[in-house]
């Protein structure tokens, strides 16, 4: 008797279990499933997080290699500018003659120049005759003179017409100021004088 209650008590037991077991199944197994699912989707996102952060990567490596061109390119640019401006400077810099005056003298009608302003130490007097009569008696010649009536230099018909050529460049050297010429005696007529200065 004792045997038989026993054998039902594990008879028992193990039913129970087993419906235990099933109805366990049957309760979480889609929890179980949906468990799964939420894996293989969290594992499809962190593929693609990882994915997407590579290729962020990669773009980045891109750009930091653009913007490192573009700063050499820029270092470059910047370079050649500054020597192009140094190069302008130099040529600012660079002295020539301008222009200042030009007229035409004759000892008959108009031996005396406008007054002309003279703005730099070096300057020079162009001039070409238009007709020529021989040597005149006495001293002939040009003056320039300063404003105030100073005579800085004196240039002879002789002098003027060496080599017979009719024409000739003088250069003075003198402080900033306002000149003029004045033809005397000179066996010349029609003397054209251009002024320039030089700086």
């Amino acid at each position: 008797m004792e045997k038989k209650l026993t054998a039902l008590v594990l008879i028992a037991l193990i039913g129970g279990l087993g419906g235990g077991f099933g109805l366990g199944f049957f309760i979480y197994e889609p929890r179980l499933s949906k468990l799964q699912s939420d894996a293989e989707t969290l594992s499809e996102l962190q593929t693609n997080y990882d994915e997407t952060l590579t290729e962020l990567q990669t773009s980045h490596d891109a750009l930091k290699t653009s913007c490192d061109t573009l700063n050499e390119t820029n270092l470059l640019l910047r370079t050649e500018c500054e020597s192009l401006r140094t190069e302008l400077d130099e040529l600012k810099k660079q002295k020539t003659w301008h222009f200042v005056a030009e007229f035409t003298l004759s000892r008959d009608d108009e031996a005396l120049s406008p007054l002309f302003h003279i703005q730099s130490e070096k300057w020079r007097i162009t001039w070409e005759f238009g007709e020529y009569w021989g040597l005149g008696t006495g001293w002939c010649g040009f003056i320039i003179f300063s404003e105030d009536g100073y005579v800085l230099e004196t240039l002879d018909e002789v002098d003027l017409i060496v080599g017979h050529t009719l024409k000739g460049i003088h250069y003075a050297h003198t402080e900033t100021g306002r000149y003029y010429i004045e033809l005397r005696d000179i066996a010349l007529d029609g003397i054209g004088f251009k002024i320039e200065e030089y700086y």
